[in-house]
């Protein structure tokens, strides 16, 4: 549990996000993730595959392009790179 929690909580603070905005880019409710994220409940292997897919996705390209990317949907927006 803590192992998941960590790795989520790490991939999160290296992308710059906040939990509502890693919750958002994964599509869980944040009440959810924060319970994952604070390791009170274990993270499905799922949800921390996504995020380490995420994570890798957004290797090479700028953070500000990754965060556009994680932020188009909450804003309405097709985002397209």
């Amino acid at each position: 549990m803590a192992k998941d929690a960590s790795a989520l909580r790490e991939i999160r603070t290296r992308l710059g996000l906040s939990q509502a905005g890693c919750a958002t880019a994964l599509g869980v409710a944040l009440e959810t993730f924060r319970t994952w994220d604070a390791g009170r409940r274990p993270t499905p292997e799922a949800i921390v595959s996504e995020a380490r897919a995420i994570s890798q996705d957004l290797q090479g390209h700028s953070i500000m392009q990754g965060r556009l990317r994680l932020l188009a949907p909450l804003l309405g927006i097709e985002w397209a790179f």
